[in-house]
């Protein structure tokens, strides 16, 4: 399991750099989007697997249904994306509403930890609409900024980093949960930014989950 997630850790890392820095060559963006994504996928497993949900999916019945849930959940997942693809605002208003919702998971350890599930969903359907998109438009308009070589260059050492820290697992989850959902957010959300009355609607959407939190917090 340490060498599957070392070996996910140095392919984020090539993935990262190819998205975040300038480099020359025209599928850099596309290879990089495919090497992190699959890195996150493996580090996500890897983490999920390590404990109790390892040895239930070991089980014939639970490894079967998980089989048919997974299919199912990449069906919806393609499907989300098309529309997505065509309607951002409507990804944006899912991030709005993802945000702040935390469900506590056990990872194996003694520790539950509160992961932001619903916003992973949420990343996962922009990255797919992003692969959509370059079905569609192969020559993609590449928006940059000022932090995306540092940005590239912290996350890419801190992902290669698991390969001599002492704290393997916690370095995973925070790769896993962290560091590649939330660099590949920040490229979602500058792709898309341009296509989608953004703000308005993140504003919108902010403020009618903070509302609807408060009222609940209220009764609680």
């Amino acid at each position: 399991m340490t060498l599957t997630r070392e070996i996910a850790a140095i392919v984020g890392a090539l993935g990262v750099l190819l998205l975040l820095i300038p480099i020359r060559w025209a599928p850099r963006r596309l290879t990089g989007l495919i090497l992190a994504n699959a890195a996150w996928i493996v580090m996500g497993a890897s983490v999920a697997f390590d404990g109790s949900l390892g040895t239930r999916i070991k089980r014939p019945t639970v490894a079967v249904v998980a089989a048919v849930g997974l299919l199912v959940g990449l069906g919806a997942l393609v499907l989300m994306a098309r529309f997505v693809h065509h309607r951002p605002g409507y990804w944006f208003a899912a991030l709005a509403a993802a945000l702040p919702f935390r469900i506590p998971l056990s990872l194996g350890d003694s520790d539950n930890h509160n992961l932001l599930l619903p916003l992973y969903c949420v990343i996962a359907v922009g990255a797919m609409a992003w692969l959509l998109e370059w079905r569609d438009e192969p020559n993609e308009k590449v928006t940059r900024t000022a932090i995306n070589i540092p940005l590239g260059l912290f996350v890419a050492f801190t992902l290669v980093s698991m390969l001599w820290t002492s704290a393997g697992k916690e370095a995973a989850v925070k790769i896993a949960f962290f560091y590649l959902p939330f660099t590949l957010l920040y490229l979602i959300v500058l792709r898309m930014w341009p296509r989608a009355r953004s703000l308005r609607i993140l504003a919108w959407g902010t403020g009618l989950v903070s509302v609807i939190v408060a009222v609940i917090a209220l009764v609680q």
